[in-house]
């Protein structure tokens, strides 16, 4: 373990840090897909609308990243923002789907949220949670 004292230089210190390597565990894969995907959805039946039961603004940016967290996905999501307080949520299995759908909390801050899965010929912006 490196302890930084008063015998090192900020040079000698910086040329430690560019040698530190971080190990992954090899059965670790957490992938986030928070961009805008290129084309439209491709699976429908692999994503829900949710709608926070809740006045007040839910922040998007925390509420996506807590849930991913929280989620511990296999392949990942996307989420994008239909209107404040509802959002789509597309999932990149059926797998995830499936044990979010199940067995997952659907609580945000203290917040009480609702699904709807999507069905093939759902337009998801109409569809409410």
């Amino acid at each position: 373990m490196f302890m930084a004292s008063s015998n090192y230089s900020v040079k000698e210190i910086e040329d430690l840090y560019d040698n530190i390597e971080i190990e992954e565990e090899d059965d670790v894969v957490t992938t986030f897909d928070f961009e805008e995907p290129k084309t439209e959805i491709a699976n429908v039946e692999l994503c829900i609308v949710s709608r926070f039961l809740t006045s007040r603004a839910v922040d998007y940016d925390v509420m996506r990243h807590m849930m991913a967290s929280l989620w511990q996905l296999g392949k990942g999501m996307y989420v994008k923002q239909l209107e404040p307080n509802r959002f789509l949520f597309q999932f990149y299995q059926e797998l995830d789907l499936n044990r979010i759908i199940e067995g997952s909390l659907w609580i945000f801050n203290h917040i009480q949220f609702v699904f709807t899965r999507l069905k093939p010929a759902d337009d998801p912006p109409m569809v409410r949670g």
